[in-house]
């Protein structure tokens, strides 16, 4: 049994086949359960109902229920999108907490595609985001998730970040491309280019990799 709020559309009592769980965005006829709907015949956008399966499933809280033969979402991990910030504290290069429907993963802006002078409207380069700027960002989150473009679904196509340390809501955002996560190469200190450098100096048979050969290193 599951309890939650519907996104977009309605479920009747005689539908069959709806889709659960984020994790298949395209499941077989076998990941295909019946559901129930508890005291109603009709469930639709935005009333909060409670299904019930035939069978026992994992859903959790921030899992998507999608009818069967209807459009499905996105399932990535990283987004384009237009974001307002609202912080008196500019962007940083860290991570924050982005809220979507009911669910909640660990985000970082990981680029700054323009940001909008809001007296012209026209495109402008931007290093990072000040209280009121809006701009199109690109979005890597920690997990893949299912999301809409907000043009075709403004619930499950919203978003806002939070602020880890002050939990201020610090910006909001419209979902409006998809988007390939960029990864980030590792940065060395100075003394672990130096012990890399004399291990492969002094223990050939290590088999030690130089730093500069070391290719895709993430954090």
């Amino acid at each position: 049994m599951c309890v939650g709020e519907g996104g977009s559309g309605g479920v009747s009592v005689s539908e069959n086949n709806p889709t659960p769980n984020t994790q298949h965005p395209t499941p077989s006829e076998n990941n295909n359960p019946k559901f129930k709907i508890q005291n109603s015949k009709l469930a639709y956008s935005p009333m909060s109902i409670t299904l019930q399966t035939e069978d026992e499933l994992d859903i959790s809280r921030g899992d998507l229920i999608v009818k069967k033969g209807e459009k499905q979402p996105i399932f990535n991990d990283s987004f384009e999108a237009f974001l307002v910030w609202m912080d008196e504290e500019p962007l940083k290069n860290r991570e924050y907490i982005l809220k979507i429907y009911a669910k909640e993963t660990n985000a970082v802006v990981s680029r700054i595609l323009f940001k909008k002078d809001v007296n012209t409207w026209e495109k402008v380069e931007a290093n990072t985001l000040e209280l009121n700027d809006i701009a199109r960002v690109q979005i890597d989150l920690a997990e893949k998730i299912a999301f809409d473009l907000y043009e075709e679904n403004r619930t499950t196509g919203a978003f806002i970040l939070v602020d880890k340390i002050t939990n201020f809501t610090s910006a909001a955002g419209m979902i409006v491309g998809e988007a390939t996560k960029r990864k980030k190469k590792r940065v060395y200190t100075e003394a672990e280019i130096a012990l890399n450098k004399f291990i492969r100096e002094h223990f050939p048979e290590w088999e030690c990799k130089a730093i500069e050969e070391i290719d895709g290193s993430e954090w």
